[in-house]
């Protein structure tokens, strides 16, 4: 009986199923959500009196700030597409409404930031993107009425946003990769196990086929003398005539004859040609070296 070996696969059976939220499941409609609920906390979620947060009359957004936030929340459906442009768009939107009392964009570059670090793969551009988003924390230190205690606190906050992103993107990159490495593992050792049994078969076949060339002859040494002697070795002939089918089966079911004469052959330090000829029937031709030491 041949053993088949077959490729592992990715998910063990009875392993525990990952937790996919509406990020993973639904990501382009997860972002559109994103971008609306940003969109909203930015032009109507103010800071009140004691660390509070009120609601903000419609009437009291300018138009032009209403434009800049839906811009800059709006980009954030493509945070996964061109979360670079994104940080760009986030960042300089922010940067516009500074001094006017409506830079309330912050939310919007944090987001912004996570997204470069976990789907952008130019860090050299994230890099530029995290200092900008930075400097705008600096300067809106310098026009609002804040402690700079906070101001540094932002920058931290836009760095470690961005971070965070990356770090989860090496990881799912690292994962990939030992994915990659161990299906090739396997199906080197598939490959080997193959060939370890179409070598094995020829070997039976081999045998099987010299057995019947001694059996043959004993016949026809015995067949004037010894009639019931020569039948029971053409019996053991026929015997012998059936394992040799049952192999040459199994070798052709299984694709890998050819494979393991090549084997062979090269393992003696010479080379096997295999192939159809043109006027029908099977060329095979096999060159053995007859002097030296295998390869």
């Amino acid at each position: 009986m041949v053993n088949r070996t077959a490729l592992p696969s990715r998910t063990p059976l009875g392993a525990p199923r990952r937790f996919r939220g509406p990020f993973a499941r639904w990501p382009r409609a997860a972002d559109a959500v994103l971008a609306v609920a940003v969109f909203l906390a930015a032009a109507f979620f103010v800071d009140g009196p004691g660390d509070t947060v009120v609601i903000r009359p419609v009437g009291d957004v300018p138009i032009a700030a209403l434009l800049v936030f839906a811009v800059a929340s709006a980009a954030l459906y493509w945070r996964r597409r061109a979360p670079l442009v994104v940080v760009g768009v986030a960042v300089i939107a922010w940067a516009v409404t500074l001094g006017s009392g409506y830079a309330d964009l912050g939310g919007v570059a944090i987001i912004a930031l996570y997204s470069a670090g976990r789907y952008a793969t130019e860090d050299r551009w994230a890099y530029v993107g995290v200092a900008a988003a930075i400097a705008v924390v600096g300067v809106d230190g310098l026009t609002a009425p804040a402690p700079w205690g906070e101001a540094v606190f932002g920058g931290v906050v836009m760095f470690v946003a961005w971070y965070v992103g990356r770090r989860l993107r090496l990881r799912g990159e690292r994962a990939a990769q030992l994915l990659r490495e161990q299906a090739a593992e396997a199906r080197r050792i598939v490959t080997e196990e193959r060939t370890r049994i179409a070598r094995e078969l020829h070997d039976v076949v081999a045998h099987r086929v010299s057995l019947m060339t001694v059996q043959a002859g004993a016949a026809k040494a015995v067949a004037a003398e010894d009639p019931e002697g020569a039948l029971r070795a053409m019996g053991s002939e026929s015997a012998s005539g059936r394992h040799l089918d049952d192999s040459d089966r199994q070798i052709r079911r299984s694709g890998h004859g050819i494979v393991g004469m090549r084997e062979r052959a090269r393992l003696l330090g010479g080379t096997l040609d295999a192939r159809p000829r043109p006027g029908g029937g099977f060329r095979v031709v096999a060159h053995l070296p007859t002097g030296g030491e295998p390869a």
